[in-house]
């Protein structure tokens, strides 16, 4: 008895914490006004209010996981979704607090029964901050947004009411401490008009809102008092867009790639643009009546990004290296079942391809291959296993320790092999905290090894890098030119200094190195490969295609040249587990055993 009474109590509170498929309300004929004060959870609730939910969407725990909700006067300092509110106090709010681990989305979805169109919605609510951050220059925001095609917090295309943001509003604090949230001075009075839209009778309208991981340690920013009031009528709609934008461009840069265009004129202008991009050269064009959300996993090999009117780039991140890829780019008007696009005439195109992974280090365990030369002071360049991007491991350098001491520390990367390879480029991230000096990366292609402020001639190319603005927050770099060709032996390296006076902390993550790679003697360049591995990076497996099956055995060799699996590709389409491999760069060779030949691709573990 006592053990089927555990399991109902487990399969109540189950049901009771994530309430994912009812509705926070129902706007019916005559029933135009929703109100929530989330008094409703009381001062020791951890269960959802109706219609209500919360998960992890980034960070380093289970992503998509419904959260456990927390109860706090604003003390707690955790990554979580809280109930809030001074202890025993019946005033409730509804927020969040972003950590390395748990970053928080939260929000809910209504239902139009109305029988008519909802055109217009009216918001109004309190920001309430219920906690100061510890950085007096990490302004922290969660952004609102709202969808008319989602399934749940993480599904579908979502559109940005700023307005309706929860703003920190106790900015200069750099003390992380809790504050009373009912005081005037640590709330925000809210409001947005969400107009022009056409959410059809029977469907459902989501809203959330999305916490980040600051620098430092977070705050609590919360909403109370929320109220919905939605207006009903006919949808105006318009015809498709007159023309397509022109000048539509595409340039890779590293595993990146990067488009541009001028934005299209004419009578009927678009409301936004759909760029699609794919392996395939035969990418299909959208349909009418059906919107196309944004696609931004690229592990089929295709993908899509909804982008305003008005904005006129946009970049693809985290491709497949040395990859052919395609796209096009189609202007629209409305949106939801009234999207217009258009596909007729000649379709702006473009084709890209990524660059190679020459190098790649996550430095997720330790520093290696990297290496540290200190040539002044006793401190350097150390492995820091927490404090990397998205809480892994990094390579850190401090100066101080209890003191500030004069330093000259150099974190060297092995040597790289360019020959054969131009366009070489190189991305980072780099965050740091307190006062000192800037960091520098520098190049050299003919380093020999021992101190670097005697041995190799170096260039700074600082400059073209971004570096992080502080306060811990991790920065990509960019990818930046490293200006050299067909060399075989060169290094890149980050110089760090201090002085008595000041003693910066430094930290690097996710250094990777990339190039074109020319074709060699007696080697027929391929207008595209017949073989292809996505996704990469991977983690814990990819996939491996073939133009056709039982023809192509796969062998997989690592960065010492060691073959560590071996396989008879009985399918196209081959899933390969690499869960058992340590983190690194390896070599796969899929061989066509008809003709003899070999297509050879680079693949990151992580």
């Amino acid at each position: 008895m006592k053990k089927l009474f555990t399991l109902l109590t487990i399969i109540f509170l189950l049901g009771w914490n994530t309430n994912v498929n009812a509705q926070a309300f129902t706007f019916a004929a005559g029933s135009s006004n929703y109100a929530e004060s989330f008094d409703g959870m009381g001062p020791t609730g951890i269960a959802y209010l109706n219609g209500w939910t919360a998960i992890r969407y980034a960070g380093t725990g289970t992503i998509g996981d419904v959260l456990v909700m927390v109860v706090t006067d604003g003390s707690a300092n955790s990554g979580a979704i809280y109930n809030v509110g001074a202890a025993s106090d019946a005033d409730r709010a509804f927020g969040s607090l972003g950590s390395g681990t748990t970053v928080p989305r939260f929000g809910a979805s209504f239902l139009n029964s109305t029988g008519s169109s909802i055109t217009q919605i009216a918001l109004t609510g309190m920001m309430e901050q219920w906690r100061s951050g510890s950085s007096a220059t990490a302004n922290e925001v969660d952004a609102f947004e709202y969808s008319l095609d989602a399934t749940d917090l993480s599904s579908g295309t979502w559109v940005a009411a700023s307005s309706f943001d929860l703003v920190e509003k106790i900015i200069t604090s750099a003390a992380a401490a809790a504050l009373d949230g009912n005081l005037p001075e640590n709330q925000t009075a809210l409001t947005a008009s969400i107009s022009g839209i056409n959410w059809t009778p029977n469907s459902t309208l989501w809203i959330r809102w999305s916490d980040v991981n600051d620098g430092g340690s977070d705050g609590i920013c919360a909403i109370d008092n929320l109220s919905m009031t939605v207006t009903t009528g006919s949808v105006t709609t318009l015809p498709e867009p007159t023309n397509y934008p022109t000048s539509f461009t595409a340039t890779s840069a590293g595993i990146n790639i990067n488009t541009s265009w001028t934005d299209a004129t004419g009578a009927q202008l678009p409301a936004g643009y759909l760029v699609k991009i794919s392996t395939s050269a035969n990418i299909t064009s959208p349909a009418d009546g059906t919107f196309a959300p944004d696609d931004l996993d690229f592990s089929d090999g295709s993908g899509a990004k909804n982008v305003a009117f008005g904005q006129q780039n946009y970049t693809f991140s985290g491709l497949a290296e040395g990859t052919v890829y395609n796209l096009k780019i189609f202007p629209y008007t409305n949106g939801g079942t009234l999207v217009d696009y258009k596909t007729n005439g000649t379709i702006p195109s473009a084709t890209a391809t990524t660059q190679n992974i020459v190098s790649s280090s996550n430095f997720n365990s330790d520093l290696l291959p990297w290496t540290q030369f200190s040539v002044t002071g006793d401190q350097f360049w150390t492995s820091d296993l927490t404090h990397g991007v998205n809480s892994s491991g990094c390579a850190k350098m401090s100066g101080f320790l209890v003191t500030n001491f004069v330093n000259e520390d150099w974190f060297i990367s092995p040597a790289l092999d360019f020959t054969n390879t131009s366009n070489t480029k190189m991305q980072f991230y780099s965050a740091f905290n307190f006062t000192g000096n800037p960091l520098s990366v520098l190049i050299s292609s003919d380093y020999s090894g021992g101190d670097p402020s005697t041995s190799g001639t170096w260039t700074d190319l600082s400059s073209a890098a971004v570096f992080s603005a502080g306060n811990w927050a991790w920065t990509p770099s960019g990818y930046i030119n490293l200006g050299v060709t067909n060399k075989a032996n060169v290094h890149v390296a980050f110089k760090y200094t201090s002085d008595a006076t000041a003693a910066r902390t430094w930290e690097i993550d996710e250094v990777v190195i990339t190039g074109t790679h020319a074709v060699g003697i007696g080697e027929k360049e391929a207008a595209q490969p017949s073989t292809h591995i996505y996704p990469n990076p991977c983690y814990g497996s990819f996939n491996a295609e073939m133009p056709d099956k039982g023809n192509f055995d796969i062998s997989i060799h690592n960065a010492q040249g060691l073959l560590v699996k071996n396989i008879e590709a009985t399918e196209k389409s081959m899933k390969i587990e690499t869960s058992g491999f340590a983190s690194g760069l390896y070599l796969v060779t899929i061989h066509n055993t008809l003709n003899g030949l070999n297509e050879v691709h680079k693949l990151l573990v992580r």
